[in-house]
């Protein structure tokens, strides 16, 4: 299904952008529209699929792009979970609006899985463009970072950065475990913030692990840009379905089957 995706006029008389060249303002508003992008602009991404998708020479040449983006703060990547963060989202997307009870939920659940070493930073921006009331809303189910200051409010014991982190990681978990399945009740015109059951099959930690670790699978597998976003295609919708158990194993497979030109015709 195909989404809308803003983008402001902005970007086309930014004094950061004056210099860019053809490719790079493409790559850039393929960072903000493209097919993986999603509520607040920090999503898992395939390098080989963007350079297919915008038909750039080579892997090589998106990695140019994106370090020079790196060095102008307009974007943040961690390589080894496959996520970006656009930086520049809020410029032409509306944060407050995803506060409402619309999109509050599924905007929870994306906020559970900004990689831990971005959260503190990613809540300071995206909590100043809360509405009061929704604010209040997050803050209630936890999804504001812990500091070491607020921790030590709160009595909790933290020593070290890597406690902290866990401390969070299990405020994310539990968060996950009491979510109720919004978009359903929605349909239903059940009031999300009355249901007090219908427990959300929300994505797991471990199944984003292993989400993760499929995409690092298809990533390196040496595929030609076409051959990745065939693999790539055959993935996400097999995925969508929940049926498969074990996606590592299954994107090894899809990469043995486009290899060898049966992808088609095995799945």
């Amino acid at each position: 299904m195909s989404r809308k995706r803003m983008l402001s006029d902005s970007i086309w008389h930014d004094p950061r952008f004056i210099s860019f060249s053809c490719t790079e303002l493409l790559c850039l508003t393929y960072l903000h529209t493209g097919p993986m992008t999603n509520m607040i602009g920090i999503y898992t991404f395939i390098p080989a699929k963007i350079t297919a998708d915008l038909h750039l020479a080579s892997c090589a040449e998106l990695w140019r792009v994106l370090k020079k983006f790196e060095k102008l703060d307009l974007v943040k990547i961690d390589k080894a979970k496959h996520y970006i963060w656009v930086k520049t989202w809020w410029s032409h997307n509306s944060a407050s609006q995803l506060g409402s009870i619309k999109f509050r939920y599924a905007t929870a659940e994306q906020i559970m899985c900004v990689p831990s070493q971005w959260h503190q930073e990613f809540w300071s921006v995206f909590s100043k463009l809360q509405k009061p009331e929704n604010l209040s809303w997050f803050d209630s189910h936890n999804l504001s970072p812990c500091s070491p200051e607020q921790a030590k409010e709160r009595d909790l014991r933290v020593l070290d950065d890597t406690e902290l982190t866990t401390h969070n990681e299990i405020k994310k978990t539990a968060f996950r475990l009491s979510l109720v399945d919004a978009t359903a009740l929605q349909k239903q015109n059940i009031d999300p913030e009355i249901a007090q059951s219908k427990p959300n099959a929300a994505v797991s930690p471990k199944r984003i692990a292993e989400r993760n670790k499929a995409f690092k699978i298809m990533n390196e597998s040496g595929l030609t840009p076409q051959g990745l976003e065939n693999v790539f295609k055959a993935f996400t919708e097999a995925n969508a379905t929940g049926r498969i158990k074990n996606l590592p194993a299954y994107a090894i497979s899809l990469v043995a089957a486009e290899k060898s030109g049966q992808l088609g015709q095995a799945h």
